[in-house]
């Protein structure tokens, strides 16, 4: 029994999701996506959560971990996206959501005279 969760990063104005985790519990902005029933090598496709749900791609289970992929929102975000590390067996709770927002710019330096 176990989580792996992935992030793809996605440009979208949407805030960042509230996320909890217990066992095979996935609680995303309030919405509770259970994948205990899922069975060893079973694959839930995204077609079968809410149409809202921000899992980019299918649940599947292996080695007794559930994988599972969650949309990134970003923005204001020029370039390549770096893709944040998965996190393995979180613990059970609340898990802190990479934030993908730019550091603020450098003020510039005026030359000097």
């Amino acid at each position: 029994m176990g989580m792996r969760i992935s992030w793809a990063p996605q440009s979208s104005a949407r805030p960042l999701p509230v996320i909890s985790v217990a066992g095979d519990v996935l609680t995303i902005d309030g919405v509770v996506y259970d994948f205990s029933p899922l069975p060893e090598g079973a694959m839930l496709p995204r077609a079968a959560l809410s149409p809202d749900a921000p899992i980019d791609g299918e649940a599947r289970r292996v080695g007794g971990r559930v994988l599972v992929t969650i949309a990134l929102p970003y923005r204001n975000r020029p370039g390549i996206v770096p893709t944040p590390a998965a996190m393995v067996d979180p613990p059970a709770g609340s898990i802190t959501v990479p934030d993908l927002t730019p550091p603020p710019a450098e003020p510039e330096e005026e030359p000097s005279p």
